[in-house]
């Protein structure tokens, strides 16, 4: 993909480091955003930093981009901390959305 394109995408998304667009595709059902981390990431929780435990899958359907529905797929890290595992909150969704 285009670092431009990209680039312009992931302000738009609001997704910033660890996370990034690693693969868009386009077909009849609409433009698909395949949002991934990057390997080795840290997350915070309570102040700390932790390891990735596992992943989840998960997908969004975003507002459309022109006539296309969008659909936002990323696999969710959760990690491990002392209150038990916890599935990290992703920067595109917000509260109550």
């Amino acid at each position: 993909m285009d670092k431009e394109f990209q680039d312009f995408f992931e302000k738009l998304l609001g997704i910033a480091d660890p996370w990034y667009i690693r693969e868009v595709e386009q077909n009849e059902q609409g433009i698909h955003f395949h949002i991934d981390f990057n390997r080795g990431a840290q997350f915070p929780y309570k102040g700390e930093m932790y390891s990735v435990h596992d992943t989840v899958e998960k997908e969004w359907w975003h507002l459309n981009f022109f006539q296309y529905r969008t659909y936002l797929h990323a696999n969710v890290p959760r990690i491990n901390t002392p209150d038990g595992i916890i599935q990290v909150q992703v920067p595109w969704v917000h509260e109550g959305s």
